[in-house]
C-alpha cells in the first residue's frame, strides 16, 4: 500500500574514499548509539572500527576533528551537516534500507478499502511528498500510486 524506503548513508571526511572501501582495519565509522543505522553498520562492516556516539552533534564534531573517518546516518539527515565540514561528501551506496508501510487488521475489508483509497489519493495529490519534504526527507521516494 504505502511504501517508501529510507536508506542509511555515510558522510565522510574530504580525504575518504568510497563506501565499499570502508570495511578495513584502521577505518573508524561513527554511528548514533542504539539506532537501526548503528546496528546495521556494525553488522555490515566487519573490519572497520565502529564508534557509538550519543548524539549527531558529537559525531559531527568527531568527524570534523578527524577522530572518525565517517558518520553513518540517513541521507536526508546528513545533508545539512555536510556544509559544516568543507570538502566532505555523502557517499553513494547504503548500509541498510527500511520500509515504511501502513497495515490494517486481517478480515477488515472496509478498513483496507478506506486506507487504500486514502493512500492512493494522498500520493496522487502530492500530500505524501509534501509530508516527506516537511520532515526533511527530500530524497526519500514515494511509492507510485496504484
Amino acid at each position: 500500500m504505502f511504501y517508501s524506503r529510507v536508506r542509511a548513508w555515510s558522510l565522510v571526511a574530504p580525504t575518504s574514499g568510497r563506501l565499499a572501501t570502508f570495511d578495513r582495519p584502521g577505518v573508524r565509522v561513527a554511528g548514533e548509539a542504539n539506532t537501526t543505522t548503528f546496528r546495521s553498520v556494525a553488522r555490515v562492516l566487519k573490519l572497520a572500527t565502529i564508534v557509538a556516539v550519543p548524539s549527531v552533534g558529537e559525531a559531527i564534531d568527531m568527524l570534523r576533528s578527524g577522530k572518525v573517518d565517517a558518520f553513518a546516518l540517513g541521507r536526508d539527515a546528513l545533508a545539512p551537516y555536510q556544509a559544516e565540514i568543507p570538502g566532505s561528501r555523502i557517499l553513494d551506496g547504503h548500509f541498510h534500507r527500511t520500509g515504511i508501510a501502513i497495515a490494517v487488521p486481517k478480515n477488515r475489508p472496509a478498513a483496507l478499502a478506506h486506507a487504500s483509497a486514502f493512500l492512493k489519493e494522498a500520493k496522487a495529490s502530492g500530500l505524501v511528498r509534501r509530508a516527506f519534504d516537511k520532515a526533511g526527507l527530500q530524497s526519500t521516494a514515494v511509492a507510485p500510486a496504484e
